[in-house]
């Protein structure tokens, strides 16, 4: 059992066969990267999916769910970055400022990370060292007045208006990792002073009190580490501050805990959804390279599924299938949904039923010929 992760009435939670079979797939994905190519996993896919069956009646449905992180709201967001300056959130309770450098370059990457989508490790680094295929000052670029703007000048930055924007050319990342399939999509960030949460504002103010000069531009990390500007953020670094702020805000680090910068990108994929954006524009917005991953992260708000839902009580449908449209009164026998739901429990029984016969012939074979027998009989 994985460490620390208990079942509601305190047993252990038992490994998943999904996850032993993952564990096969990693296996075999090794061998073939070293031009070794082993049996396919067909077999063993539908042993997991009958050995799946059994452990969920065993440990319940409702705890096969995928554990995820909590997605960001507007509201957790916008408590963040209203923080009192000088709160006791440092360690040791020493205060946190947001005037400082470091605390610029945070507030700044939480705009962003709200309005583009980011994954951490696309704003911040993890191991080794920051090179230029990472987001740099030269990845930020303008428009003002309509014109594009590569340099701004301070004064530029300060009489920004509406119809303005700040623009990211996105690098390569874990979806793209050339950087070809998005790197041509440029983030289009519209100026807004008034609104809370605005990635064009923040970024005018942290260009500003950056002041990289533009031979600089391609060699400075776009987001400082808390030694400042020239040096990156850290992954680790952003996790623990967002940590001690979200402990903060919260007062309870287990909730908190529960939270991850990647809830910024869950985030801005439900609010998407929620405004109206189709599937398309949606993995578009977020890079998403498949249309898989999308459904794991956009989260259907409550009041978006009980609009659906007050809005099909409005439809007065008159639609008929073919079955009931019949001439001369001769209908089709009805299909009952009853006998439809039976035969997906019988079906289900059956791969349940032949689950336990395998494993049976499995350890009577076993426990016959031994685990060495069983292998030479085999190949």
């Amino acid at each position: 059992p994985r460490k620390g992760k208990f079942l509601p009435d305190g047993r252990p939670k038992p490994p998943s066969p999904l996850s032993a079979l993952a564990v096969c797939r990693g296996a075999r994905a090794e061998h073939v990267a070293r031009g070794i190519n082993p049996p396919a996993l067909t077999l063993a896919s539908k042993r997991a999916h009958e050995q799946m069956l059994k452990y969920s009646r065993e440990i319940g449905p409702e705890n096969c769910v995928p554990e995820r992180a909590i997605p960001m709201s507007h509201e957790l967001i916008c408590r963040l970055l209203t923080i009192a300056d000088g709160a006791p959130i440092l360690k040791g309770g020493k205060p946190w400022h947001w005037s400082t450098t470091y605390g610029r370059t945070v507030r700044t990457a939480y705009h962003v990370l709200a309005q583009c989508g980011f994954r951490k490790s696309e704003i911040a680094l993890g191991a080794g060292k920051w090179g230029t295929d990472k987001l740099s000052f030269a990845s930020l670029k303008w428009i003002i007045d309509g014109e594009t703007v590569l340099y701004p000048t301070v004064d530029q930055l300060r009489h920004l208006k509406k119809g303005d924007y700040a623009i990211i050319m996105p690098g390569p990342s874990k979806a793209d990792c050339f950087g070809m399939r998005w790197g041509n999509n440029p983030i289009w960030l519209p100026f807004d002073p008034e609104a809370a949460i605005n990635a064009a504002n923040a970024l005018s103010q942290w260009e500003i009190h950056s002041g990289v000069k533009p031979e600089s531009r391609r060699t400075t990390p776009l987001f400082c580490g808390p030694e400042g500007i020239g040096t990156p953020l850290r992954g680790a670094a952003l996790d623990e501050i967002f940590l001690r702020m979200m402990t903060y805000i919260l007062a309870d680090e287990a909730r908190a805990k529960k939270h991850s910068i990647h809830g910024f990108r869950s985030y801005l994929a439900s609010a998407l959804m929620a405004a109206g954006c189709s599937g398309p524009e949606i993995q578009a917005a977020l890079r998403w390279a498949s249309v898989e991953a999308l459904q794991i992260y956009q989260v259907v708000q409550r009041e978006t599924y009980g609009d659906w839902i007050m809005r099909a009580e409005t439809v007065k449908l008159t639609g008929a299938r073919a079955s009931s449209l019949h001439a001369e009164g001769k209908h089709l026998p009805i299909y009952e949904p009853e006998a439809m739901i039976a035969d997906v429990l019988a079906t289900r029984e059956e791969l349940r039923s032949r689950s336990e016969r395998a494993d049976a012939n499995d350890a009577n074979l076993i426990h016959a010929m031994g685990v060495n027998g069983v292998i030479a009989d085999t190949c």
